[in-house]
Protein backbone atom coordinates (compact mmCIF):
# COMPACT_ATOMS: atom_id res chain seq x y z
CA UNK A 1 0.00 0.00 0.00
CA UNK A 2 1.18 3.26 -1.06
CA UNK A 3 2.12 5.97 2.12
CA UNK A 4 -0.61 8.39 0.39
CA UNK A 5 -3.38 5.52 0.24
CA UNK A 6 -2.24 4.51 4.39
CA UNK A 7 -2.52 8.46 5.11
CA UNK A 8 -6.11 8.88 3.99
CA UNK A 9 -7.01 5.64 5.54
CA UNK A 10 -6.37 6.41 8.90
CA UNK A 11 -7.87 9.98 8.73
CA UNK A 12 -10.89 8.20 7.44
CA UNK A 13 -10.81 5.47 10.25
CA UNK A 14 -10.55 8.52 12.54
CA UNK A 15 -13.65 10.38 11.00
CA UNK A 16 -16.47 9.51 12.94
CA UNK A 17 -20.13 10.76 11.38
CA UNK A 18 -21.28 12.32 14.82
CA UNK A 19 -18.95 14.94 15.08
CA UNK A 20 -20.29 16.45 11.68
CA UNK A 21 -23.14 18.53 12.64
CA UNK A 22 -25.28 20.44 10.16
CA UNK A 23 -26.84 23.63 10.65
CA UNK A 24 -30.04 23.67 11.12
CA UNK A 25 -32.88 26.03 9.93
CA UNK A 26 -33.95 26.96 13.59
CA UNK A 27 -30.96 28.36 14.89
CA UNK A 28 -31.50 31.97 15.14
CA UNK A 29 -29.67 34.37 12.82
CA UNK A 30 -28.52 37.98 14.46
CA UNK A 31 -30.43 40.88 13.10
CA UNK A 32 -28.36 43.46 11.39
CA UNK A 33 -30.57 46.66 12.67
CA UNK A 34 -30.54 48.12 16.20
CA UNK A 35 -34.62 48.15 15.30
CA UNK A 36 -34.89 44.32 14.37
CA UNK A 37 -32.85 43.65 17.82
CA UNK A 38 -35.71 45.98 19.84
CA UNK A 39 -38.22 43.80 17.91
CA UNK A 40 -36.52 40.52 18.73
CA UNK A 41 -37.14 41.58 22.62
CA UNK A 42 -40.47 41.04 22.17
CA UNK A 43 -40.10 38.08 20.12
CA UNK A 44 -42.03 34.86 21.50
CA UNK A 45 -39.13 32.74 20.57
CA UNK A 46 -37.29 32.65 23.94
CA UNK A 47 -33.36 32.06 21.98
CA UNK A 48 -34.35 34.62 19.54
CA UNK A 49 -34.94 36.86 23.07
CA UNK A 50 -32.04 36.42 24.54
CA UNK A 51 -29.79 36.57 20.98
CA UNK A 52 -31.32 40.54 20.80
CA UNK A 53 -30.77 41.23 24.01
CA UNK A 54 -27.05 40.29 24.00
CA UNK A 55 -26.59 41.56 20.48
CA UNK A 56 -27.94 44.92 21.81
CA UNK A 57 -25.80 44.75 24.58
CA UNK A 58 -22.71 43.94 22.81
CA UNK A 59 -23.02 46.97 20.39
CA UNK A 60 -23.49 49.06 23.51
CA UNK A 61 -20.36 48.03 25.06
CA UNK A 62 -18.39 48.47 21.21
CA UNK A 63 -20.29 52.08 21.00
CA UNK A 64 -19.30 53.10 24.46
CA UNK A 65 -15.56 52.17 24.32
CA UNK A 66 -14.89 53.45 20.36
CA UNK A 67 -15.10 57.18 21.85
CA UNK A 68 -11.96 58.48 20.15
CA UNK A 69 -10.23 61.30 19.96
CA UNK A 70 -12.73 63.92 20.93
CA UNK A 71 -13.60 65.87 16.98
CA UNK A 72 -12.60 62.56 15.66
CA UNK A 73 -14.87 60.36 12.68
CA UNK A 74 -14.28 57.32 15.42
CA UNK A 75 -16.48 59.92 18.33
CA UNK A 76 -18.71 61.45 15.96
CA UNK A 77 -19.42 57.64 14.56
CA UNK A 78 -20.05 56.28 18.39
CA UNK A 79 -22.26 59.32 18.96
CA UNK A 80 -24.40 58.40 16.11
CA UNK A 81 -24.34 54.75 17.42
CA UNK A 82 -25.44 55.70 20.53
CA UNK A 83 -27.83 57.83 19.96
CA UNK A 84 -29.71 55.41 17.71
CA UNK A 85 -29.39 52.50 20.57
CA UNK A 86 -30.66 55.24 23.06
CA UNK A 87 -33.74 55.64 20.36
CA UNK A 88 -34.27 51.98 19.77
CA UNK A 89 -33.03 49.62 22.70
CA UNK A 90 -34.00 52.02 25.87
CA UNK A 91 -38.04 51.75 25.39
CA UNK A 92 -37.65 48.14 24.18
CA UNK A 93 -35.02 47.18 27.07
CA UNK A 94 -37.81 48.84 29.59
CA UNK A 95 -40.46 46.77 28.30
CA UNK A 96 -38.15 43.77 28.44
CA UNK A 97 -37.29 43.95 32.35
CA UNK A 98 -40.32 41.59 33.31
CA UNK A 99 -38.78 39.06 31.55
CA UNK A 100 -36.17 36.81 33.12
CA UNK A 101 -34.52 36.23 29.79
CA UNK A 102 -34.02 39.43 29.15
CA UNK A 103 -33.92 41.46 32.20
CA UNK A 104 -29.85 41.04 33.11
CA UNK A 105 -28.69 42.11 30.03
CA UNK A 106 -31.14 44.87 29.32
CA UNK A 107 -30.48 46.59 32.97
CA UNK A 108 -26.95 46.53 32.06
CA UNK A 109 -27.83 48.15 28.82
CA UNK A 110 -29.55 50.62 30.14
CA UNK A 111 -27.06 51.12 32.68
CA UNK A 112 -24.04 51.65 29.99
CA UNK A 113 -26.74 54.04 27.79
CA UNK A 114 -27.22 56.16 31.49
CA UNK A 115 -30.87 56.30 30.79
CA UNK A 116 -32.32 58.71 33.81
CA UNK A 117 -36.05 57.15 32.83
CA UNK A 118 -34.77 53.15 33.46
CA UNK A 119 -34.43 54.31 37.68
CA UNK A 120 -37.92 53.17 38.50
CA UNK A 121 -38.46 50.25 36.73
CA UNK A 122 -35.03 48.97 37.40
CA UNK A 123 -35.95 49.75 41.42
CA UNK A 124 -39.05 47.68 40.53
CA UNK A 125 -37.86 44.87 39.00
CA UNK A 126 -34.78 44.17 41.41
CA UNK A 127 -37.97 43.33 43.18
CA UNK A 128 -39.26 40.79 40.89
CA UNK A 129 -36.07 38.92 40.12
CA UNK A 130 -33.70 36.70 41.84
CA UNK A 131 -29.95 35.27 42.22
CA UNK A 132 -28.06 36.26 39.53
CA UNK A 133 -30.45 38.81 37.62
CA UNK A 134 -30.82 40.81 40.87
CA UNK A 135 -27.22 41.40 41.20
CA UNK A 136 -27.00 42.71 38.21
CA UNK A 137 -29.92 44.82 38.27
CA UNK A 138 -28.71 45.91 41.65
CA UNK A 139 -24.92 46.53 39.95
CA UNK A 140 -26.86 48.47 37.23
CA UNK A 141 -29.25 50.51 39.64
CA UNK A 142 -25.59 51.30 41.53
CA UNK A 143 -23.90 52.97 37.94
CA UNK A 144 -26.76 54.45 37.47
CA UNK A 145 -26.50 56.43 41.07
CA UNK A 146 -25.99 59.80 40.10
CA UNK A 147 -28.58 59.66 37.16
CA UNK A 148 -31.12 58.14 39.56
CA UNK A 149 -30.23 60.90 42.36
CA UNK A 150 -30.57 63.58 40.38
CA UNK A 151 -33.94 62.06 38.55
CA UNK A 152 -35.48 61.16 42.11
CA UNK A 153 -35.34 65.12 43.32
Amino acid sequence: MSPLLLIIFVRLAHAVPGDIRPATATQPRPPATIEELARDLDDSDRPTRLLAARELRRRVRVAVKAGGRPGSIAELESRAELAALTRSAVPACLAALEDETTAAPCADILARLAAPEACRPLSAAAEDHDGRTRRVIDRSIARLGTVCATDAE
